[in-house]
C-alpha cells in the first residue's frame, strides 16, 4: 500500500503542476490574443481573445504566414517611392506653373486693353496677384512634405510616415457633401486676378 500511496501522490503532483502550467498557457495565449486584438481593432469582429477561438487565431497566423507579406513589402516601398516620385512632383509643378500660366494668359488681354484707351489717356490693365487661402496654403506645405526627399534611400518606418502623410494629402483632396462651398470654390484656383 505505501508504494501505491506514493505513486497516486507523485501523479496528483505531477497532474497539478501539469494543470498550473496549462492554466498559465491558456492565460499567456488569452493575453496574446488581447493585444492582437488591441493592436488590429477592425478583428474583433470575428475573433475574440477566448480559448474557443485558438484555432481561428492560428488559421489567421497560417494565413498571414502564407501571404507572404514580407515579399510584398519591398515592392509597396518603392511603389510608395516610385509614385511619390512621379505622380506628386508633377502634381506640385503643375500647381506652381498655374500662377505663370494665368499671368501669361492675362499678357495678351493687358496688351489688348493697352490698344484701346478707356477714358483719354486712360488704359485698363488686369493685375494678377498671387492669393492663396489658408487652405490651399496648407495643401501644398503636405504637398512638399510628402514629396521632399523622396529620392533619398529612406528606411521602412520613414516610408510608414510618408505614406500616412501622403493619406492625409489625399484626404484633403476628398470633396463630399459636407466640403464648404468656399473650400472647393477656392481649392482649385492658385491665383486670383
Amino acid at each position: 500500500m505505501d508504494v501505491q500511496k506514493k505513486m497516486l501522490d507523485a501523479l496528483n503532483s505531477a497532474q497539478q503542476a501539469l494543470a498550473r502550467q496549462l492554466h498559465e498557457q491558456e492565460r499567456k495565449t488569452a493575453q496574446v490574443m488581447l493585444e492582437f486584438l488591441q493592436q488590429w481593432p477592425e478583428r474583433r469582429g470575428d475573433l475574440f481573445p477566448e480559448q474557443e477561438y485558438r484555432g481561428d487565431f492560428i488559421a489567421l497566423l497560417h494565413r498571414l504566414e502564407n501571404d507572404d507579406l514580407p515579399a510584398f513589402e519591398a515592392r509597396f516601398l518603392e511603389l510608395l517611392r516610385s509614385q511619390t516620385q512621379n505622380n506628386l512632383n508633377r502634381l506640385l509643378l503643375q500647381i506652381q506653373r498655374a500662377t505663370q500660366a494665368i499671368r501669361d494668359g492675362i499678357e495678351p488681354i493687358n496688351a489688348s486693353l493697352m490698344a484701346a484707351e478707356f477714358e483719354p489717356d486712360t488704359h485698363l490693365q488686369i493685375e494678377v496677384r498671387e492669393s492663396q487661402p489658408a487652405e490651399a496654403r496648407e495643401f501644398m506645405a503636405k504637398l512638399k512634405e510628402v514629396v521632399d526627399g523622396v529620392l533619398n534611400d529612406e528606411s521602412t518606418l520613414a516610408s510608414e510616415e510618408r505614406f500616412l502623410k501622403l493619406r492625409a494629402v489625399i484626404e484633403m483632396l476628398k470633396i463630399t457633401d459636407e466640403t464648404p462651398n468656399a473650400f472647393t470654390a477656392c481649392a482649385w484656383t492658385p491665383a486670383s486676378m
